[in-house]
């Protein structure tokens, strides 16, 4: 049915020795518990998983390169021997900072924007720092916290993996930057780019395709 097709994500797999693309859809729910599953069988517990999977889905409904694409190679999101939990190291009443202990970037950073929602009056600074991963979409932080009626802005910093185009040596982190926006009844206005050609994720879902990267995006040693 219509709703049904709305309540699914298309995921398109395309075989080298084709023509023709086949398509598979997927239920959201069946994507997101499928991926929480997957996180737990790496060493997750119920929590950490569930909103991992959460923040992932998210991103794929977006058409954001941020989003299942990070289970391409798993043992890279599985807890090591130094992942912690988040803490809040330091606070005042409008702003705080996150110490990730090593957890991935998308727990500090659900973590660090349910913080700063709650201290806003009228602005809180909230940052976290010291994670193991990606922090992921991030205008889900932002729509989270333009969902209770508040402007999210949140930023994030990379190692160096951006050249000066056309330069050959890495110098500028993606660096990506999320506007969350409440409309009232027209739902949230959200804006979401990194500050590079093509993300890392989107450099890593076209490995996973199989798919050329789009032009003048990647530069070589030559």
């Amino acid at each position: 049915t219509v709703a049904e097709m709305h309540r699914s994500l298309r995921i398109v797999a395309t075989r080298r020795v084709c023509t023709a693309p086949s398509t598979v859809d997927v239920p959201i729910e069946a994507a997101r518990s499928t991926t929480a599953q997957a996180l737990k069988m790496i060493g997750w517990g119920e929590r950490e998983a569930n909103l991992q999977a959460e923040i992932m889905t998210a991103a794929e409904i977006a058409g954001n390169n941020q989003g299942l694409v990070k289970m391409y190679q798993p043992a890279l999101m599985a807890p090591t021997d130094t992942t912690g939990s988040p803490i809040i190291e330091r606070e005042t009443p409008t702003s705080a900072v996150v110490n990730g202990n090593g957890c991935p970037g998308m727990l500090a950073a659900a973590e660090a924007a349910d913080l700063a929602a709650k201290k806003a009056s009228p602005i809180a600074i909230v940052s976290s720092y010291n994670t193991g991963t990606s922090s992921g979409q991030l205008a889900f932080y932002t729509e989270r916290i333009a969902k209770r009626g508040l402007v999210g802005i949140a930023l994030a910093n990379s190692p160096e993996f951006v050249a000066a185009a056309p330069g050959a040596k890495a110098t500028f982190g993606t660096n990506p930057i999320a506007v969350g926006v409440p409309l009232g009844a027209a739902g949230v206005f959200s804006f979401d780019m990194a500050t590079s050609a093509i993300a890392l994720f989107g450099v890593l879902t076209s490995k996973a395709k199989g798919e050329p990267l789009p032009p003048n995006v990647a530069y070589g040693k030559d």
